[in-house]
């Protein structure tokens, strides 16, 4: 009995995502797009600071990361700009995520940029994706969470279009 109420929530919970709406999963994917994006921020910004405590280090490196960063944050916000959210809740959810996640890459390395090898294996090789080609990556999130959704069945490159007024 178990077994079939859990197959039956299941069920209903995935016809749940698959009633989804275009505008809701442009919605979805922006989110996502903004809390992928918003982590690379912070994650450049700690590496940023760990190289300034470098002796001898370019300042042209440290200008690179501080340069990445705030592009990152530059795609988080405007991802997150996109969605038909208040500027109030908007500025809410990045305030509270950058918190969120600063919090969570501290704790990571024990409050101490010496261990930055461990935010390195967590997070260098998708910052760098995003930052190298943001347009394929954010493809590649719109097209997830199509999939996650229930809604792989559909082209969400033109539903973007549509709803970016392009």
């Amino acid at each position: 009995m178990r077994t079939l109420l859990l197959f039956f929530a299941l069920t209903l919970n995935a016809n749940a995502f698959a009633q989804l709406s275009d505008k809701e999963l442009f919605n979805q994917a922006m989110d996502n797009v903004s809390q992928d994006t918003l982590v690379c921020s912070v994650y450049l910004t700690y590496v940023e600071k760990a190289i300034q405590r470098m002796p001898k280090i370019n300042q042209q490196i440290i200008d690179k990361y501080k340069n990445a960063s705030a592009r990152a944050l530059r795609l988080s916000s405007q991802a997150i700009d996109a969605t038909d959210q208040s500027e109030e809740i908007k500025a809410k959810i990045l305030k509270t995520r950058m918190t969120k996640i600063h919090k969570t890459m501290s704790a990571k390395i024990g409050h101490d940029l010496t261990n930055m090898f461990i935010l390195f294996n967590d997070y260098a090789e998708e910052c760098q994706a995003w930052i190298s080609d943001p347009d394929t990556e954010m493809l590649r999130v719109i097209k997830k969470t199509w999939f996650d959704y229930g809604a792989g069945d559909k082209d969400p490159t033109e539903i973007f279009k549509k709803l970016m007024g392009r």
